[in-house]
């Protein structure tokens, strides 16, 4: 559960910052259709919706690291027990 923790505070990290950039960037991109204020606009909520994405991936993969570990110390159990 430990490396579970230390590896959803990493993906957290890289994930939410790597998608709020490029989603930022992309917001950009798109809204500067109109000057100025059509690219700062579009590129916070692009940014604000990568850095969600970020997160809503970074606690999947902190599910399924749980997962993993819960079914292999279930695995463990049954061997130690002889099943």
């Amino acid at each position: 559960m430990i490396n579970a923790a230390s590896a959803y505070r990493l993906s957290f990290i890289i994930l939410g910052t790597s998608l709020a950039a490029s989603g930022g960037a992309l917001g950009s991109l798109y809204g500067s259709i109109i000057p100025f204020i059509g690219t700062g606009a579009v590129g916070l909520g692009g940014g604000i919706l990568g850095g969600v994405a970020g997160f809503v991936q970074a606690v999947n993969i902190y599910i399924n690291d749980q997962n993993v570990c819960a079914l292999n110390y279930k695995a463990c159990i049954q061997r130690k027990n002889g099943n």
